[in-house]
């Protein structure tokens, strides 16, 4: 089985290689779940593949940025997973992969 830090890497590698393939708006997302298995995940403490998921998302993210700016070296783990907590009871019909990308936005702007 793999472990938490080969499936980061993995999602890195992923999202990493897509990124600079495919334009954003034209890339098809796998791997995400919906706002009501996220909580539902978060609520039993199992959203360990999620939450590498996310990491994942965030590091892909990281490497296009025309900006440059290190989001990563903006927010820990933890915040990004109660930022998509928020946006998903905000947004029970959503999935994660729109409040990641919510999340992107907004800490471009910071």
């Amino acid at each position: 089985m793999m472990t938490r830090i080969a499936m980061r890497w993995l999602a890195v590698l992923c999202l990493g290689i897509a990124s600079v393939m495919v334009p954003v708006s034209a890339a098809t997302v796998q791997g995400f779940s919906s706002c009501a298995e996220w909580l539902a995940e978060r609520q039993k403490d199992a959203a360990a593949s999620e939450e590498a998921w996310i990491m994942g998302y965030l590091s892909g993210a990281n490497m296009w940025m025309a900006s440059r700016k290190d989001i990563l070296k903006m927010i820990e783990a933890k915040d990004a997973y109660a930022w998509v907590d928020r946006y998903c009871r905000a947004n029970k019909s959503g999935d994660t992969a729109d409040a990641v990308d919510e999340l992107v936005k907004d800490l471009q702007k910071r």
